[in-house]
């Protein structure tokens, strides 16, 4: 396989990415995750990222065949932290490859794009949740250098 390239999604990718997205919580819902994907705006703020500075979808693109996206985000670290001298982080927010693309280092390639922006923007720590009985996910993380660095708890009232 040709490796694919990876680039800022545009107006034109947002049906893929959208149709990306559902089939991400579905799998993750079928995981357990309690949220449910809210579809009704799902595609204008998909949009809206395209110019955001601070949020960025980036798809990996083969043969006009968009394989998968990351969506990355900045945000300020809470008050009473700092990490080398910043209060930001970088999140990766969400992360997915289709299916029959697993296994070609996409994954790999959408985190080195979602760090290259974030060193654009002198981001030096990098954060990403998945769920705790997502293996796959979970060794993906450790396996290109994230750490466990701690567990959230959730409580349905």
């Amino acid at each position: 396989m040709m490796e694919p390239s990876i680039r800022v999604i545009t107006e034109e990718d947002v049906d893929c990415v959208f149709d990306m997205y559902v089939q991400l919580y579905e799998y993750l819902n079928q995981k357990g995750f309690v949220y449910k994907l809210n579809t009704s705006h799902l595609k204008e703020n998909i949009v809206d990222y395209i110019n955001s500075k601070f949020t960025k979808i980036f798809v990996a693109e083969l043969d006009n065949n968009i394989l998968g996206f990351i969506m990355v985000s900045v945000s300020k670290i809470n008050s009473k932290f700092i990490y080398e001298n910043t209060r930001y982080t970088g999140n990766i927010v969400d992360l997915f490859v289709k299916e029959e693309s697993r296994g070609c280092s996409i994954g790999k390639l959408l985190i080195d794009e979602a760090n290259r922006f974030f060193k654009e923007l002198d981001i030096k720590l990098v954060q990403v949740n998945t769920m705790v009985n997502n293996v796959g996910g979970i060794n993906f993380y450790k396996k290109i250098g994230f750490k466990e660095d701690y567990i959230s708890f959730i409580s349905i009232l």
